[in-house]
């Protein structure tokens, strides 16, 4: 199984959130966690939370590069 990789710009979504969130700092804390700043996309509220590997595998991951699939995602999930 390849590692998931969290980077700035991303857009992540899961049970860790009660919104999709957009990646804007990523650190690392340590061999396993990372301190990463993120921002709702619907609130814009900023939140800074520290994520295991494990917190990360649970997680979907889009990059900017789909940014379609991202805004058709997002938009069926407001609609719900």
């Amino acid at each position: 199984m390849t590692k998931k990789i969290i980077n700035p710009s991303q857009i992540l979504t899961g049970t860790l959130f009660n919104e999709p969130m957009r990646v804007e700092t990523v650190r690392a804390n340590g061999p396993d966690t990372w301190i990463v700043g993120l921002v709702g996309t619907q609130s814009e509220r900023f939140r800074s939370v520290t994520l295991t590997s494990r917190d990360i595998e649970a997680l979907t991951i889009f990059d900017v590069t789909s940014t379609r699939a991202v805004a058709q995602t997002l938009f069926r999930k407001t609609q719900i």
